[in-house]
């Protein structure tokens, strides 16, 4: 069925944006009142920047309902309860859109596969566990999946020959942890895809994403754009890549990518590619092996959010005149060798109220293959044009503030600030010893032309494939 992956990328392995009917479901899942009990996991906790409404992202404590079963918020045609692996097999066999499979506590072997618009229901994803879930997805089909820990097999959606001009199905994720997944924790191609209060953990050496929503081959989307929503995820310890998205339109809130492992190729917390479209608020990504957030041939609206202790912070690359990239709101800190990037000719990019501090030294692989220490809040290169205005600060970065190639364009009007402003700004690249016409700096601000290359700075990310 859906398990045939030979054409799928990873075998290399506005709020609310999605469908209406999964936004309207979402939406009330949220609202549902819920009570503690003994064996519900512990609240989960977090930095306050990132909490939505007061609440941190992740599997909240309490469970969905205070029975065993639960099939509040649903829209449910037909409802079957099952409480063994014969009957949750046999369920999901007869069972047509519209129908609600109630699942009782207990752990249910196989993987489960369901239609179009049939939706899986547990009641505490501490007490109830599937190996995996394929869902079929058809234009006019919701389904949710709710309250469940999913295992290896992970969870997978995907509408089939969706042509343009035809609506995305929906399928709608609430509370649930995806654990240990062999490929990746949950994939949705050309669905619209709803993931709240759920946390994706772990995952298998030859696993390389926790959650990815694309298009067929990872090309950009036919219209209408399917969208992907995630809000109060957490998504923490797994191979390769956080979050994946790729030609999708899609809204993150409250959501927290944590200690991305390299395993084959890659370590991105976020990354967005593909002509995709992301606006987020309250993100934090931390403790990744490469780079915290990669934008690559797409463009990206993200604002309050926390970048720290990666090895290269945020790297723009190839982004669109229109719609603009905008940072917002932020503090990238504590980056090894690169805090943020602009490179491959991008465009539209405008950077207001942020940090950029205390990025350390290391090594980092130049353009030419070499590997050679830096320690900079800025490298802005090949090309590319932004704006940078007076309510971001760099300080306190190990080698320079910013380190300017002499083909960008645009402005830099920030300040420097902790030994960043005696270092200055360094513009290199250039063949005269003045800065080049189409940027402007600030007033003030130490300015250093270099002829030539002089100092080494950080090659371009290759996107995910």
């Amino acid at each position: 069925m859906l398990r045939s992956r030979a054409s799928a990328p990873e075998e290399r392995l506005s709020r609310f944006g999605g469908a209406t009917a999964a936004a309207l479901l979402a939406a009330a899942l949220l609202s549902c009142s819920s009570k503690k009990d003994a064996t519900s996991p512990a609240a989960p906790s977090c930095d306050e920047r990132v909490k939505v409404s007061g609440v941190c992202p992740g599997v909240p404590a309490s469970p969905v309902c205070a029975d065993s079963k639960c099939t509040q918020g649903a829209a449910c045609t037909r409802t079957i309860d099952v409480g063994d692996s014969a009957a949750l097999k046999a369920a999901a066999s007869s069972a047509t859109s519209g129908t609600c499979i109630a699942v009782a506590p207990g752990s249910y072997d196989g993987v489960v596969h369901l239609a179009a618009g049939v939706s899986l229901l547990g009641s505490n994803a501490s007490t109830t566990s599937v190996e995996g879930v394929d869902c079929a997805v058809e234009s006019t089909s919701t389904a949710l999946v709710r309250g469940l820990t999913v295992q290896a097999g992970g969870l997978y959606a995907q509408q089939p020959g969706r042509a343009a001009g035809t609506a995305a199905g929906a399928l709608v994720v609430d509370q649930i942890i995806v654990k240990d997944a062999n490929e990746g924790g949950i994939r949705a191609i050309d669905v619209s895809l709803t993931v709240t209060a759920s946390t994706i953990e772990g995952g298998a050496a030859t696993a390389v994403y926790g959650i990815l929503g694309q298009c067929v081959d990872g090309k950009p989307c036919v219209a209408p754009q399917p969208s992907v929503v995630l809000r109060r995820v957490r998504v923490h310890d797994v191979p390769e890549i956080g979050v994946w998205l790729r030609g999708v339109s899609a809204t993150l809130e409250g959501v927290t990518i944590e200690s991305v492992r390299v395993v084959g190729h890659y370590s991105r917390g976020l990354e967005v590619d593909s002509s995709a479209q992301v606006t987020g608020s309250a993100l934090a990504v931390t403790d990744t092996q490469e780079v915290a957030v990669l934008v690559d041939g797409a463009s990206a609206d993200l604002s309050d959010f926390i970048v720290t202790r990666n090895l290269r912070g945020v790297q723009l690359q190839a982004t669109p005149l229109t719609p603009a990239t905008k940072l917002s709101n932020f503090e990238i800190s504590k980056c090894a060798g690169a805090s943020l990037g602009l490179h491959n000719a991008a465009q539209g990019i405008i950077i207001q109220g942020g940090l950029v501090a205390s990025t350390g030294k290391t090594s980092l692989v130049t353009g030419f293959g070499a590997s050679e220490i830096m320690g900079d809040g800025l490298q802005w290169m090949g090309g590319s044009s932004a704006t940078i205005d007076k309510t971001v600060t760099f300080q306190a970065n190990a080698r320079f503030g910013a380190i300017i190639d002499a083909s960008a364009t645009g402005v830099f009007d920030a300040k420097l600030g902790g030994g960043d402003e005696i270092t200055g700004i360094i513009i290199q690249g250039g063949t005269v010893a003045t800065p080049p016409a189409g940027l402007t700096t600030g007033a003030g601000l130490a300015v250093h032309v270099e002829l030539g290359q002089k100092y080494p700075v950080a090659a371009a990310i290759v996107a995910s494939k």
